[in-house]
């Protein structure tokens, strides 16, 4: 099956991918242990799928991976002391995928820069709401 970008692109982005590995170990280490699953998962699929992105089950599996987590964190940080900057965060991460959708067949470079956009600013957020007092310590 035919990849959705050139060698280069794909490579880049599942090299960007390994950011996930920070949010992760990032939550363990504040010990949010129960919001470490959702990059780690995320993480897990992202690579599977970036290694060698095309139309198969695997891009489709991340699509539904990315959005459970997306969920599933967005539920437990709507308590957290720092939820508002993280919310601002993923809404602007979240805006890089309709725009890399867009210029995907326009300039492919761009699209590729828009989906590292997306990790980016998303990871940021996650390490931003990690930040967050852990549910075993109060929060003022």
């Amino acid at each position: 099956m035919e990849t959705i970008l050139n060698l280069e692109q794909y490579t880049l982005i599942y090299r960007f991918s390994h950011i996930l590995l920070i949010s992760s170990a990032y939550a363990i280490y504040q010990k949010h242990y129960h919001l470490f699953i959702s990059p780690a998962a995320i993480y897990l699929t992202s690579i599977h799928y970036w290694k060698k992105p095309d139309y198969s089950y695997r891009r489709y599996l991340d699509m539904f991976v990315v959005w459970v987590g997306f969920l599933r964190q967005h539920y437990y940080a709507y308590n957290m002391k720092y939820a508002n900057t993280y919310y601002i965060l993923m809404i602007l991460a979240s805006s890089c995928f309709p725009i890399g959708i867009y210029l995907h067949k326009k300039d492919s470079w761009k699209s590729t820069y828009a989906h590292i956009m997306l990790h980016f600013l998303a990871n940021i957020g996650n390490i931003i709401l990690y930040s967050s007092p852990s549910t075993a310590e109060s929060v003022s």
